[in-house]
């Protein structure tokens, strides 16, 4: 702790925070969030996309996607999550999914989905945060 009481953190390599007083390796930094609206009564079909895509994600990037849906306030969303070292890790993480085989052939599927109408989200209300540890 600081004399303000605020823990003390470095900055470690590839812009993660190490933390001062136990050296413990890089944690993520940067903190993405993707919320997608869930069609009516696809809320199974939805986890069991953002899963398999969450499956392909970690297969080509090392990067654990977790799956989560809404319990209060706006219900019907689903969130997509990940945790990167930097902004940089994540664009770095972005070019090998898509470049990876598999994301490409769901990327076609989920582009058919929205054309005949069957995909479980609603791709417009898709929304991305990213958060920053401070």
């Amino acid at each position: 702790m600081d004399q303000h009481g605020t823990e003390d953190q470095t900055h470690g390599r590839a812009g993660g925070v190490r933390d001062a007083q136990t050296g413990a390796g890089d944690r993520p930094m940067i903190h993405h969030r993707r919320t997608i609206q869930i069609a009516p009564g696809r809320q199974a079909d939805a986890v069991a996309l953002g899963k398999e895509a969450g499956a392909y994600w970690k297969e080509a990037t090392g990067i654990d996607v977790r799956v989560s849906v809404v319990t209060t306030g706006h219900l019907g969303r689903i969130c997509l999550s990940g945790e990167y070292e930097s902004m940089g890790a994540f664009e770095d993480a972005m070019v090998k999914a898509r470049a990876f085989p598999a994301f490409k052939t769901l990327w076609a599927n989920e582009n058919a989905w929205q054309r005949d109408g069957t995909h479980p989200w609603h791709h417009s209300t898709a929304h991305d945060e990213y958060w920053r540890d401070a």
